[in-house]
Parts: structure tokens; C-alpha cells; sequence
């Protein structure tokens, strides 16, 4: 359609005057034209097709089947590799494997582990201002302690604390680290996690509602009057 218009416009002209100093072939440029556009329409014909793919894998994995997720999820990085979330998607379906499947060898275990990570930090590469990939990397370290270390609690404090850093208001993460402080028996912490995140706005839908009902329960455990005083404040 634009070179069907271009060429209506130009008509029998047979070079254009380019910013009034280059002169082109109108075949050239028409060529140059059809080319650009023929690129284009292919780059977004593979990345919609990826993206469709995605959302198939997706729905495969909410629906807890691995094998499906794991065929579309491929077909969907084989036609765009650059898409943070077909490889954010690829670490939870590792993580997934490993905590469910409590037979799985721990050879297997340790190598699904590793491609996770490895995922993760593809998914970083491309996009490192997404709070996801840190968040999921603290929870496959949590999950997998026995495989991250014995400093593995520092490993997963550090990336709940990066993913924060990411978006402080990704309500993911304020739960996952204030859980964290919970098993960790430090309610101070856990409590501060809560208020810090208390201070932002957020949107009146089901997450957010979770979220405040989830903060009530921290606060009413740690007995701070001020943290508590601005929760009710929230729901007011």
C-alpha cells in the first residue's frame, strides 16, 4: 500500500531529488522502498508469531503441563531469541520441575537448576529493568538451597533486594522478601519490608487487595502501631 502510494504520487518521474542534493532512480528507490518494507513486515510477522507461542506456553504452564510449555516456548525463542520473558518462562518451568518432581535425580536437579540460572541471566541481558528476573532467582534459590550453598539465604536476600530495586512497587517481591524475614523468624524486618511498601500507590484490583490483606497479617505479628496506622490508612 505505502509503494502503491508512492508510486501514484511520483507518477512518470524518473529520478527523486533526495534532501535537495542526492538524486535516486525512482526504480531504485522504489526498490530500496519495497525492500524495507518487505523486512519489516517480516520482523513483525516472526516476533507476533513468537509472542503467540508465548502466550500458548504460558497458558501450558499455569496449566501445570511442562511438556507443552517447554515445545512452545522453544518454537517461541527459535523464531525471537530476544524476548526476556520466553527465557523468564523457561526458569520457571526448570524451577517448577525440580520442586515438584520429588524423584527427579539430582544430577538432573542440578543441571535443571543451571539452566534456569542461565536463563535468568540471558532474560537480565536483555531486559534489566525487569523486577521478574531478580524475584525468580531469589525463589529458585530459596526453593533449592541445598543446591545454591550454604550462603544461600545472602544469595536470595540479595535478589529480592535487586528486584525491589527494579520496581519498588512489584507486590512479587515485597511478599516474597517479607516471607523471607518471616522464616527467618526477624518480624522488625519483615514488618519494614511492608511499610516501605506501603508508602506507594497502587491500583484497586484483586493483586493489590491480596497484598493489603497479606501486610495486615505481617503487621498484626510485629505490633508496630505506625506501620499498622498507615496500613488502615490505606483502606480507608
Amino acid at each position: 500500500l505505502l509503494l502503491g502510494r508512492f508510486l501514484f504520487i511520483v507518477g512518470q518521474t524518473k529520478s527523486i531529488i533526495f534532501l535537495n542534493q542526492l538524486s535516486i532512480r525512482k526504480s531504485v528507490f522504489s526498490l530500496t522502498l519495497a525492500s524495507a518494507t518487505i523486512i519489516l513486515l517480516s520482523y513483525f510477522t516472526l516476533t507476533s508469531t513468537s509472542v503467540l507461542f508465548l502466550s500458548k506456553a504460558r497458558t501450558a504452564y499455569s496449566e501445570g503441563n511442562m511438556i507443552q510449555a517447554d515445545k512452545f516456548n522453544a518454537i517461541s525463542l527459535s523464531l525471537y531469541p530476544y524476548n526476556d520473558r520466553a527465557h523468564l518462562l523457561y526458569a520457571l518451568i526448570y524451577k517448577s520441575i525440580i520442586k515438584n518432581i520429588a524423584e527427579l535425580p539430582e544430577e538432573k536437579r542440578l543441571q535443571f537448576y543451571n539452566q534456569a540460572i542461565e536463563h535468568i541471566k540471558e532474560a537480565r541481558k536483555l531486559n534489566p529493568l525487569r523486577p521478574n528476573s531478580y524475584f525468580i532467582q531469589a525463589q529458585l534459590i530459596e526453593e533449592t538451597s541445598d543446591i545454591a550453598g550454604s550462603n544461600w539465604r545472602m544469595q536470595a536476600l540479595h535478589w529480592y533486594q535487586q528486584s525491589l530495586k527494579a520496581d519498588p512497587r512489584f507486590i512479587l517481591a515485597i511478599k516474597g522478601l517479607a516471607n523471607f524475614y518471616l522464616t527467618q523468624n526477624d518480624i522488625e524486618r519483615a514488618s519494614n519490608t511492608i511499610y516501605l511498601a506501603l508508602r506507594y500507590q497502587y491500583p484497586g484490583d484483586k493483586e493489590t487487595l491480596e497484598f493489603y490483606q497479606f501486610a495486615r497479617l505481617v503487621l498484626q505479628q510485629s505490633g508496630n502501631k505506625i506501620h499498622m496506622k498507615l496500613l488502615k490508612d490505606k483502606l480507608q
